[in-house]
C-alpha cells in the first residue's frame, strides 16, 4: 500500500471544539464585557470618582477575563484530545483569539497610560491610544459568535443560531457607536432650541453623526444579510438595543428627548423589518438591496427629525430637516455598493 499525505486543512476538527455551545458561552462572556464597558461609560458621563481601580473597571475587565478563560479552556480541551493549537481554535474564532491578545496588551497599556497621564476627560476618553486599542480588541472578541454562525450557513427561520448572530451583531454596533457617542443620534437630540447657540457647529456634528450611524447600521445589516443571518425582527432589536444602551449610559436630557430616541428606534426598527420581510433583499435581488439600504436610514431620520420638531421644537430650517434624511438615504445607498459591489459578483456568490 502507498501512504498518502493528507493536507492539514483537511484534517477534521474535533466536534467538541466548535458549535453552538461554544457560541453560547462566548456570547455570554461578550455580553458581560459590553455591560462593563457601558457601565464604565456611565461612570465617566456622570463624573463619578475615577481611576484604573474602580468597580466598573472590575466588571469590564472581569468580563474580558471570563471570555478569555472560556476560550482558553475550550482550546485546552481540544489540545488534550489530540488537536494542534490551530485546530483547537473553534471555527470562526481565530480573530477572537487575536482579540484576546490585543485587548490584554491594551489593558496593560491603559493601566500605564492612566498612571502616567491621569484619567481622561470628555472626548479624550474616546481618543486615548490605549482605549482605541481596547476597542479594536473588543470588536474582535464580540464578533466571534457571529463569524461562527456564518460558517454554519444561511438561516431560514428563528433559531438559537439566529439569536446568537443578532446578539453578536448588536454588540459590534454598541462598540462602534460607543466610540462615536459624541455625535451619535441616540446619544443626544440635535436640532433642538438648546443647541441654537452653537450654530452651524451643532449642525455639522449632527450631520456627521447621521452619516456615521447610517454607514455603521447599513454596513452591519448588509453584511449579515449577505451571509444569510439577518432575519425579520433583527433591525428592531439592533436599534432598540443601541437606543436603550445610549439612554442608560449617557443619562442626560429630558424625558421628552428620551421618548424621541426610543420612538425612533421602535418606528425605524419596525419599518426596517417590514422592508426586510417584504423586499427579501439578497445577492440575487440587488434592486431590493439598494431600496432597503436607502429606505432604512432615510425613514429612521425622517421620523427622528419629525419627532424632534413636533415634541421638542427646532431651530433648524425645513430645508435642513428634510435634507438630513435624504443625505442618510444616499449614504445608505452608497454603502450597499461596497457590500454588494456588482451584479455579476453578487449573483455568483
Amino acid at each position: 500500500m502507498t501512504a498518502t499525505s493528507v493536507p492539514a486543512s483537511a484534517v477534521a476538527r474535533p466536534a467538541a471544539l466548535s458549535g453552538r455551545l461554544v457560541d453560547v458561552g462566548a456570547t455570554f462572556g461578550a455580553a458581560w464585557l459590553m455591560f462593563g464597558l457601558y457601565l464604565d461609560g456611565w461612570a465617566h458621563n456622570t463624573s463619578l470618582p475615577d481611576s484604573f481601580w474602580t468597580p466598573w473597571h472590575a466588571v469590564f475587565y472581569s468580563g474580558y477575563a471570563a471570555l478569555a478563560a472560556f476560550l482558553g479552556l475550550v482550546m485546552l480541551r481540544g489540545i488534550a484530545s489530540g488537536a494542534t493549537f490551530r485546530q483547537a481554535i473553534p471555527e470562526g474564532y481565530a480573530p477572537t483569539v487575536l482579540g484576546v491578545i490585543v485587548f490584554g496588551v491594551g489593558g496593560f497599556f491603559d493601566m500605564i497610560w492612566h498612571t502616567a497621564f491621569g484619567i481622561e476627560r470628555n472626548l479624550d476618553v474616546l481618543f486615548s491610544p490605549s482605549h482605541l486599542m481596547l476597542a479594536i480588541g473588543i470588536v474582535l472578541l464580540v464578533s466571534g459568535p457571529l463569524r461562527s454562525v456564518w460558517r454554519r450557513g444561511a438561516l431560514s427561520r428563528p433559531s438559537v443560531d439566529a439569536a446568537i448572530a443578532v446578539l453578536s451583531l448588536g454588540m459590534i454596533l454598541l462598540m462602534l457607536t460607543f466610540m462615536l457617542q459624541f455625535a451619535m443620534p441616540f446619544a443626544f437630540t440635535p436640532a433642538t432650541p438648546g443647541e441654537a447657540r452653537l450654530g452651524e457647529l451643532a449642525q455639522v456634528r449632527a450631520l456627521f453623526g447621521i452619516l456615521a450611524f447610517t454607514a455603521i447600521l447599513v454596513a452591519l445589516s448588509l453584511l449579515a444579510l449577505r451571509e444569510g443571518v439577518l432575519l425579520p425582527g433583527s433591525i428592531t432589536f439592533l436599534l432598540l438595543l443601541d437606543a436603550l444602551a445610549m439612554i442608560a449610559m449617557r443619562n442626560n436630557g429630558q424625558a421628552v428627548q428620551r421618548d424621541v430616541i426610543f420612538s425612533t428606534a421602535v418606528a425605524g426598527g419596525i419599518l426596517g423589518d417590514l422592508l426586510l420581510w417584504r423586499l427579501r433583499p439578497g445577492p440575487r435581488r440587488l434592486v431590493a438591496v439598494r431600496i432597503f439600504a436607502a429606505a432604512l436610514p432615510g425613514a429612521i431620520f425622517l421620523w427622528y427629525f419629525a419627532a424632534i420638531a413636533v415634541h421638542i421644537g427646532t431651530w433648524w430650517s425645513v430645508t435642513a430637516l428634510l435634507g438630513a434624511p435624504v443625505l442618510a438615504a444616499l449614504a445608505g445607498l452608497l454603502v450597499s455598493y461596497l457590500v454588494f459591489p456588482r451584479m455579476e459578483r453578487a449573483a455568483a456568490r
